[in-house]
């Protein structure tokens, strides 16, 4: 839902079983913390309910049978219905052993085992049909390369940021996550076996806990430096403001078009928007409403401002220094040292980005763009389109195919099952062989290739 949306009673966990839930992730995260909060409460979502069709108020001590089947049924569309199931599955285990629920339910098996299961549905052994869907779009490529080699002053930072990452996510198998995770110096030289100018790709990925060292093929290693050079020059004025922020300032952060006056002068309404970035004065006036209680944009300094600045600041940043949540054990980069370290409205087409405010960048800002699927119950059914925005047709790109297509075409010129899984900073050969998702014909050309040498 949109933050702007507010949920209606049937969108909202029942009151009756907030508490049971609240209990349970407590109780299961102080014994043994995890990351599966997520998939805990889409499971506990589809539990809800089910108790809710069948029961006026639910009560958790006469669950049945059945409610665990159709908590099932709620979730067979989902992609990953198997992961929730086993985290329904664990729920179910907790509650039996604390005699909560009736003591026939543990019998309870879901039902996507076997020939249903995740493996033989969409992983490994999915029919070819499933595995050729998950192939990355190639007019979509094309689309993309072109804009990417238009002048720059053809483009505006969404193209850029769009551009960009795609052309790094062609230069390493990553995942669009991972982004968050590159410096500005993410992109290194060093001597490969024989002695010769290799580059690679350095960062650290969260998914295996580890830093890695991907190289990046010769054929893209220029467009590679030069996707972040582009990406260096679009977030060089993010970084500075976040470095200024991170100093706990007082005053007002003097950007480039700021007022020349001193901290303590009352400014003009002009001035004013001027100072917080605003092309428009209505659009100043909605956002000082929003903290004033009023429209009015007099009697302020920039002192007074930039408390207001910080308010927002405060609000839109709850990780600073960080763009992300961090772990007791893991610190991400600060926005300052992040090579995506953009500032609000940066990637708007009708707004000015602001000086003054930072903005945590998220991957749905790639992956959003790239999705020409028409939304019927939104007035404007495209609404960030990269495609149609530039005159293609509404084409899809999903940020993870450029990984399976990276994965194919290494595969087919001959590196090893064990060096791609490395490359993919993957924790297992079976994973890889998941994405391998090469047609009979393919398979018996690779195959003559091998015989003939």
């Amino acid at each position: 839902m949109h933050p702007s949306v507010a949920p209606s009673d049937r969108e909202l966990i029942h009151p009756a079983l907030i508490d049971v839930i609240k209990s349970y992730l407590r109780y299961r995260h102080t014994l043994k913390p995890h990351g599966n909060l997520a998939r805990e409460l889409q499971a506990f979502r589809a539990l809800d309910k089910a108790l809710t069709e069948d029961m006026d108020v639910p009560d958790v001590t006469d669950v049945q049978f059945r409610h665990f089947q159709r908590a099932a049924e709620l979730v067979e569309h989902m992609s990953g219905r198997q992961a929730i199931l086993a985290s329904l599955l664990q729920i179910l285990a907790l509650l039996s052993e604390k005699l909560i629920v009736p003591a026939e339910v543990i019998r309870w098996q879901h039902p996507y085992v076997k020939e249903k299961s995740y493996d033989n549905v969409r992983g490994s052994n999915a029919p070819a049909d499933v595995k050729i869907a998950k192939v990355a779009d190639q007019d979509a490529f094309f689309s993309i390369a072109d804009i990417f080699s238009k002048p720059l002053s053809q483009l505006d930072d969404s193209d850029i940021m769009v551009t960009s990452i795609t052309a790094l996510l062609l230069s390493a198998p990553m995942r669009i996550g991972e982004s968050l995770r590159w410096r500005t110096d993410c992109l290194r030289t060093d001597a490969d076996k024989n002695g010769d100018p290799q580059r690679y790709l350095a960062y650290y990925v969260p998914k295996t806990r580890s830093y890695t060292r991907k190289g990046v093929p010769t054929t893209i290693a220029e467009v590679a430096r030069e996707a972040i050079e582009r990406l260096i020059s679009i977030t060089e004025e993010g970084r500075r403001l976040a470095v200024y922020m991170e100093t706990s300032p007082k005053h007002f952060y003097r950007h480039s078009t700021c007022p020349d006056v001193p901290d303590d002068q009352e400014l003009t309404r002009d001035q004013v928007a001027q100072a917080l970035g605003f092309m428009h004065r209505k659009a100043c006036e909605d956002f000082m409403r929003k903290h004033t209680g009023n429209y009015s944009l007099t009697g302020f300094t920039l002192d007074s401002l930039w408390e207001i600045v910080l308010a927002e600041h405060r609000e839109n940043n709850p990780h600073f220094p960080y763009q992300e949540r961090a772990q007791e054990d893991l610190k991400p980069l600060k926005m300052s040292e992040s090579l995506m370290c953009f500032r609000r409205l940066q990637l708007g087409a009708r707004v000015s980005t602001s000086p003054v405010l930072l903005a945590p960048f998220n991957p749905d800002f790639y992956r959003k763009r790239l999705d020409g699927v028409v939304k019927l119950d939104r007035k404007n059914q495209r609404p960030l389109c990269f495609f149609t925005k530039h005159g293609f047709n509404p084409l899809r790109l999903n940020s993870h195919s450029l990984r399976h297509f990276i994965n194919r075409l290494a595969k087919q010129y001959g590196m090893s099952i064990d060096e791609l899984t490395e490359w993919s900073s993957r924790a297992s050969v079976r994973q890889t062989r998941t994405y391998l998702h090469e047609t009979h014909d393919q398979k018996l050309e690779r195959s003559s290739l091998i015989m003939s040498t």
